[in-house]
């Protein structure tokens, strides 16, 4: 969620790395703040972009990029040489987050905006962008706009491309390439017709190649036009998943970003009937899938040269065959005239948590794409890299049944052996995928409530008992044969159950939170396959916690018989709008296994119900080393979390952003944002979630 970046800081101003956000009942510990997943910390609003769809070179090397969401609303930004220079326009979400397209020449930037009634394409004045970055600590500079004209087109504009007198607009919705003029006022003038059009290029002889065939991935042949619009006999078609196209004026060739099976950029001679010349990147399997490097792409989506032969690549990360709007944030690399890696900018991650592996002391950590290695030793940002993607772009076509993009629940080690488990933003369901280096392979998948035929249609030929036919229900699988596929006699037909709350204790228990019971199935190891086993007929309900009226999230620690919930009570029940909220009451349980339960403390949490936490709502509950962990949103001032004792429940520290990240950070808005882990040194790394600047922020506290 974005925030109001000027009222956090007065919020948070004062809070120091030595500091707590607030007076607690014991002298707060120092903590610092670091983060994983962008280049920038996203002070001074200066972060990577997530979500680039488009990209256009200026000859000096400046990159403009447009994204078709951004969460702190900087969907369009320029970069050079590794840094941000300026944003294109203040920030906020201009086209209602539909900015996919973006082009320009010497004097002028132009972007397209918007879908429905309101596209429109902008103008910004070049000429004005700065050489340097802003001085350190200072906002980047914001290029003024000049112009706006409004496209006759009710759809969004995919691809663009401009001389200094004419501008084409595609829009593959409506088979049509807008023609704009821009040798007086910015104004549609006229346009032609083309199979579904995306991506354009201007040649050096003046033609247009335009990208045809979109089919919400990317465009499946390439075609030749005239300026006018007269479609000219040369086409490209032994391409696939086409969603980048540049022309390269230094090496005088068509570039293409090609996302199936080469995975690479293609460069193209056109001067007569099209050639390729060369291809640059390395096979996606190569290394391994999910391997990092330089050289090996991953959803292209922007490709350009400056008039150094520099060459610049953008991606997007989507999985092959999924529309556009899904993917994993922003990969944009430099090379030089020799292929060689002059810098690389990362904003990878959203509406993501993040877990550690257990048997890494805390330094692998995992997100539901992406591993990093952690180096404690080292200063805030420079403290991580990025070692692997978790997901086989193409395979991931395989396992389209049983992926989903969510977040990580939990990172668990069963037998030795390492499990993720993951839950999306509207915790309907629950994915379980045990890890083969840096691949997450499906093993389980619980969906709590659908609709009958979507289970069929999922789960062909599964069982389903009598009395559930017709019904809404909800399904279990569990991978048997380790193809990580769905096969009929693995899955089950269960009860519809819908939650909130999940969380996944030390041994894999899993855990379910029904506002007013607990579903808790043990795991019984793993079977042949290597997947986690779960009875569900096995399963054990808990009844409403005493002391609450409603029950929302909850930790639980194995080994000590130790259970957390956070939901509401009769004295601070729960309020209107709070959809979000996983509760304002913290409680601790004592014995829970057992008839003996008992509550041991209850803790009012946001300061507005008598807690210390400056809450709107809370958001997340974990468990580490001898404290409890609540994570909250302040709409105004962003997120943080809240440690209590689990002694006695005492306010123990206040967790927010400090200065390694220029005191900033968005919204908790997911139902399980925050997790926490006790190092073998004492420390304790707190995780949480942070969409606004596309990261994840850990947060080093020793108590």
């Amino acid at each position: 969620m974005r925030i109001n970046v000027s009222s956090l800081c007065h919020f948070i101003g004062a809070s120091l790395l030595c500091c707590g956000l607030l007076q607690a009942s014991d002298a707060p510990t120092p903590y610092r703040t670091t983060w994983v997943g962008n280049t920038f910390g996203g002070g001074a609003n200066t972060w990577v972009q997530g979500h680039v769809q488009d990209m256009w070179v200026a000859p000096s090397g400046a990159v403009f990029t447009t994204s078709w969401w951004d969460e702190g609303g900087n969907e369009q930004s320029v970069y050079r040489a590794g840094r941000l220079i300026a944003h294109i326009g203040p920030p906020g979400h201009k086209g209602g987050g539909w900015t996919v397209a973006i082009t320009g020449h010497e004097n002028a930037i132009y972007a397209g905006f918007g879908t429905g009634d309101k596209v429109s394409i902008r103008q910004f004045d070049a000429t004005a962008l700065p050489l340097q970055p802003a001085a350190a600590g200072q906002p980047p500079f914001v290029l003024p706009q000049t112009a706006s004209c409004a496209l006759p087109a009710r759809q969004a504009i995919w691809g663009m491309a401009c001389t200094p007198t004419q501008l084409f607009a595609a829009v593959p919705e409506e088979d049509r390439v807008h023609i704009l003029d821009l040798a007086g006022n910015l104004k549609v003038v006229g346009g032609f017709a083309a199979k579904r059009p995306m991506k354009i290029a201007v040649a050096g002889d003046g033609t247009l190649w335009i990208v045809e065939g979109f089919n919400g991935m990317g465009g499946t042949s390439i075609g030749h036009f005239t300026a006018e619009g007269t479609r000219l006999p040369e086409t490209i078609t032994d391409v696939e998943e086409v969603r980048a196209l540049a022309w390269s004026a230094t090496r005088k060739q068509l570039l293409v970003g090609e996302n199936g099976k080469e995975n690479c950029l293609i460069a193209f001679d056109v001067k007569a009937a099209p050639k390729r010349v060369s291809t640059f990147g390395r096979p996606y399997a190569a290394g391994g899938a999910g391997s990092i490097a330089p050289d090996k792409f991953d959803g292209i989506t922007g490709v350009g040269t400056d008039r150094d032969n520099n060459l610049y690549v953008v991606g997007d990360g989507r999985l092959s065959g999924e529309t556009a709007g899904d993917g994993n944030g922003t990969v944009l690399r430099s090379f030089n005239a020799a292929a060689k890696l002059n810098w690389e900018l990362l904003g990878i991650e959203f509406v993501d948590s993040a877990d550690v592996d257990p048997a890494s002391d805390g330094l692998d950590v995992y997100s539901d794409f992406n591993r990093y290695r952690l180096d404690p030793k080292a200063a805030a940002g420079t403290d991580w890299t990025w070692q692997g993607k978790t997901f086989d772009r193409f395979r991931a076509n395989d396992y389209r049944n049983v992926t989903k993009h969510g977040y990580v629940l939990a990172m668990r080690r069963i037998q030795g052996k390492l499990f993720m488990y993951t839950t999306g933003q509207w915790p309907h369901w629950m994915s379980i995928f045990r890890m083969e280096g840096n691949q997450a392979i499906p093993c389980g998948r619980w969906i709590g409530l659908h609709e009958p035929k979507k289970l069929w249609a999922q789960f062909p030929g599964a069982a389903i008992p009598e009395e559930l036919k017709g019904q809404r229900i909800g399904s279990f699988w569990t991978d048997a044969n380790g193809d990580g596929l769905i096969q009929p006699d693995e899955a089950i037909a269960t009860d519809p159950t819908w939650c909130w709350g999940r969380s996944v204790d030390e041994t894999g228990g899993v855990w379910h939170v029904h506002k007013t019971r607990i579903l808790n199935f043990t795991c019984g190891g793993l079977n042949q396959a290597d997947a986690p086993i779960y009875d569900y007929a096995k399963r054990i309900s808990y009844p409403l916690a005493p002391g609450l009226t409603e029950m929302t999230t909850c930790s639980y620690r194995k080994a000590t018989d130790t259970m957390l919930i956070i939901g509401w009570t009769t004295a601070v029940p729960r309020k209107d709008r709070e959809d979000r909220a996983v509760g304002r009451v913290l409680a601790c349980y004592r014995n829970w296994s057992t008839p003996e339960r008992a509550v041991v403390w209850s803790v009012p949490l946001a300061e507005s119900d008598g807690g210390v936490l400056p809450a709107d709502y809370i958001a997340g509950l974990a468990i580490a080393g001898d404290y409890a962990f609540a994570g909250f949103t302040n709409k105004k001032r962003g997120g943080g979390v809240g440690a209590f004792s689990l002694k006695d429940g005492h306010h123990a520290q206040t967790f927010v952003t400090g200065p390694e990240v220029g005191l900033n950070t968005g919204w908790l808005d997911i139902p399980n944002p925050i997790h926490a882990f006790e190092r073998k040194n004492g420390e304790i790394m707190i995780l949480a979630e942070e969409d606004a600047f596309h990261k994840v922020v850990i947060y080093h506290w020793r108590p």
